[in-house]
């Protein structure tokens, strides 16, 4: 823990799915946009972890309409030392 008033930054994420039997039409895919030439959709498996570093460009695919429900859970990793400038990370 820090002390109040400390500004803490994400360092790594981390999404866990809890959904069984989820397909790629119904959308919600996590997209690692960080090498813009090459975007990588993962598709939500059961009891799968998706962890990456912060900041890192990606985006969360529109779920299709009457799809089921997306169960997840997420959080971040962090620590009070401040990041890198973008250029020393960013997208490729």
């Amino acid at each position: 823990r820090f002390p109040a008033g400390t500004t803490v930054y994400r360092k790594i994420a981390v999404i866990c799915y809890l959904t069984k039997e989820w397909r790629e039409e119904y959308g919600g895919s996590f997209v690692d946009l960080h090498r813009q030439d090459a975007p990588q959709a993962l598709v939500p498996m059961f009891n799968s972890i998706v962890a990456f570093l912060v900041p890192r460009v990606h985006e969360v695919q529109e779920l299709s309409q009457g799809c089921p429900s997306r169960l997840s859970i997420f959080g971040w990793f962090s620590d009070d030392v401040p990041y890198l400038p973008l250029s020393k990370h960013g997208p490729e």
